[in-house]
């Protein structure tokens, strides 16, 4: 099966020129405000609910929560029906320009001929204390009757054992597929949702029939739109476990 692939960019906020440029694949540790060294990640998946009443404020109070020193600060961020107001309002906020790298910041051309699309957001102080390189990202187009996608980011992550990861071969690094997905809603759309989870379970395990000996993690999250009884065996039928 071959699913369209759109590459995208990573970006990371400059406050020497006060705009979103590209991020290289790999950050200077030095120049991150705090670095968290643990083997446990943590996820928040959000769907913002584009057409209920104040998106952008709801947004805001989501934001507030996940960065809130009450909550456990996410290292991973997902977000579902995020529209354009949205995004401005998100990339405007000087926690997340300060410690996160985003996806779609240099371009609004995920948000073309729809009205939301999905964003990705990683700590910097984690992924540069880790050693990371972050690349490629990409949105796989899906069968869909909403024009929805995969939003995958990979992170190549350095054995535990290296002295340097600087120095580390991203070859002998292990990958972590993370794949941000809104799948289609309503019972209606079943026939592709099963298209869906199929054609992103391919992409998780496209990895794994490499030659290589690199070790691969695929992990999906976001809103599955399970509203149907046969929704429920999607993941095991495709060679997935739920977490």
């Amino acid at each position: 099966m071959v699913i369209p692939r759109i590459s995208r960019t990573l970006s990371i906020f400059q406050p020497s020129v006060r705009r979103w440029m590209a991020a290289p694949p790999r950050l200077d540790e030095a120049n991150v405000r705090q670095s968290v060294k643990s083997a446990i990640y943590s996820l928040s998946s959000w769907n913002i609910n584009a057409f209920w009443p104040r998106p952008v404020t709801r947004a805001t109070a989501i934001i507030n929560l996940l960065l809130s020193e009450a909550h456990l600060s996410s290292d991973i961020i997902f977000l579902q029906e995020v529209t354009r107001e949205v995004r401005n309002c998100l990339l405007r906020d000087t926690r997340i320009r300060s410690n996160y790298l985003a996806t779609d910041a240099e371009d609004t051309a995920a948000f073309d001929d729809v009205s939301f699309a999905t964003m990705t957001m990683l700590s910097k102080a984690r992924f540069s204390s880790q050693g990371a390189i972050i690349d490629p990202i990409s949105r796989f187009k899906l069968p869909s009757q909403y024009g929805r996608d995969a939003l995958c980011t990979d992170v190549f992550l350095p054995p535990t054992t290296a002295s340097s990861s600087l120095h580390t071969r991203i070859e002998d690094c292990k990958c972590l597929h993370l794949v941000n997905v809104h799948l289609d809603s309503l019972s209606s759309t079943l026939s592709y949702r099963k298209q869906q989870i199929a054609c992103i379970s391919e992409i998780l395990h496209e990895g794994n029939n490499s030659q290589t000996k690199q070790s691969n993690i695929g992990l999906i999250a976001g809103d599955f739109n399970a509203v149907c009884q046969e929704d429920q065996g999607l993941i095991m039928n495709n060679g997935l476990i739920d977490a």
